[in-house]
């Protein structure tokens, strides 16, 4: 007869005789047995991130050095800004050259139109880098959609520094040779594979010992160590900073790279300092405010991850705005819904944001965070790893996973409340 032994509410084979031996004769704390769905569903309020990763997409790596590439859309605003030599921010409706923050995509040819004054130019000439902060040179023809016989089209403006810029298409000539051609490259991005270990032992004698109550010692530790295990994957997952290198004592280690350290050092991810924008005042405007801009790219559903003190700022001026979802909807959790015009945000808060973190938040893009378990074997629950002669038991678990995070500007960071 087989034996089933239950494990954090979970049937487990029990040890049973015979021949031929199949999975079911081996007893099964000579097994490495994988905990990661108990990862996912033990005690999901404690660590409410992980949780929700490991019930998304997981994508397995078979290297320690895993490599993505992202791509970021086509770009096509850009603002006039003007020469260090020039003296004024303004330009008359005469001048012929103006100068832009940026003209990297932008080509002899092109149409480009001042959004502020409806003007359409059109580009003769680049001079990339000319300026003194190397701002790129536009020699124009001004006014091109003007039809003064129809009196149709817009006129010509005169221009202020920081007016907004829009690439329209390019107006090619009949019997035209192809233009210039311009493309960019997808960014690289990395990341490591690291080992969590969290181990834990006791002696057969205390095993042994009865017990008036609760049970044995080394159930109770297995519980206790799941939820520790999974706190500093958590911790890692959110706070690390990826780096691969060789210990004093010759060791190779690594580090994965988490979350806040691809959304600081990538360029165009939204950082809104509220303490600079209203002294630290989360008020409904801002925000409105800022989900207007990390709402822009992305998913129309994203979750904000946040200390408790942000998310009653937002209940106390949005408690009409917020539905409570149901498990299913969320990764087996009951979180909140804040529902807007620019997309609906999940509110789920954490017990890692305190101290220095207490005050800001998170808007992520779920879609575009995987985990990256190595070898496809996830976290699993190694069992019995103590030496042979060893009187007594020693257990782990054990997890080889790294981060990957996806088109860093679908996301989106608030800092500075107060």
């Amino acid at each position: 007869m087989v034996t089933t032994i239950d494990f954090n509410g979970r049937n487990i084979w029990g040890p049973r005789s015979g021949s031929p031996v199949e999975t079911t004769h081996i007893d099964y704390d000579r097994r490495d047995i994988d905990i990661s769905n108990e990862i996912a569903y033990y005690f999901p309020e404690a660590t409410p991130f992980i949780t929700i990763l490991m019930r998304a997409a997981k994508e397995p790596t078979n290297s320690l050095e895993f490599i993505w590439w992202d791509k970021d859309r086509p770009e096509w605003w850009t603002e006039l800004t003007v020469d260090d030599d020039e003296g004024s921010g303004d330009y008359n409706d005469s001048d012929d050259r103006l100068y832009v923050e940026d003209g990297s995509f932008l080509n002899p040819k092109d149409l480009i139109k001042n959004v502020d004054t409806g003007e359409i130019m059109f580009i003769e000439e680049i001079n990339r880098g000319a300026g003194d902060d190397d701002e790129d040179e536009l020699v124009v023809e001004r006014a091109v959609s003007r039809d003064a016989t129809a009196s149709s089209g817009t006129e010509k403006a005169d221009a202020d520094e920081d007016h907004q810029i829009l690439k329209l298409g390019n107006a090619m000539e009949e019997h035209s040779l192809a233009p210039d051609a311009w493309a960019t490259q997808p960014v690289k991005r990395w990341n490591y594979v690291q080992t969590f270990r969290d181990p834990f032992e006791g002696s057969n004698d205390v095993e042994a010992e009865g017990k008036k109550a609760g049970p044995s010692e080394r159930v109770r530790l297995r519980q206790e160590k799941l939820i520790e295990h999974r706190i500093n994957i958590e911790r890692q997952i959110m706070f690390g900073e990826r780096r691969e290198w060789i210990d004093t004592d010759n060791k190779v280690r690594r580090m994965t790279g988490g979350i806040i350290q691809f959304l600081k050092e990538t360029t165009g991810v939204q950082v809104y300092d509220l303490a600079s924008e209203n002294n630290g005042i989360l008020t409904e405007a801002e925000w409105r405010n800022f989900l207007s801009g990390a709402m822009k790219y992305g998913s129309k559903t994203k979750l904000f991850l946040t200390s408790r003190a942000v998310a009653q700022r937002l209940d106390e001026h949005a408690a009409g705005r917020i539905q409570t979802t149901s498990q299913e909807e969320t990764y087996g959790l009951k979180l909140n819904r804040y529902i807007t015009t620019h997309g609906d945000v999940i509110i789920a808060t954490t017990e890692l944001f305190e101290h220095a973190y207490g005050s800001m938040g998170l808007l992520l893009d779920i879609e575009n965070i995987k985990l990256k378990p190595f070898d496809g074997k996830d976290s699993t629950l190694k069992t019995n790893i103590q030496e042979n002669d060893r009187d007594g038991w020693k257990d782990e678990y054990m997890t080889k996973m790294g981060l990957k995070l996806k088109l860093p500007k679908t996301h989106a960071i608030l800092e500075g409340v107060n």
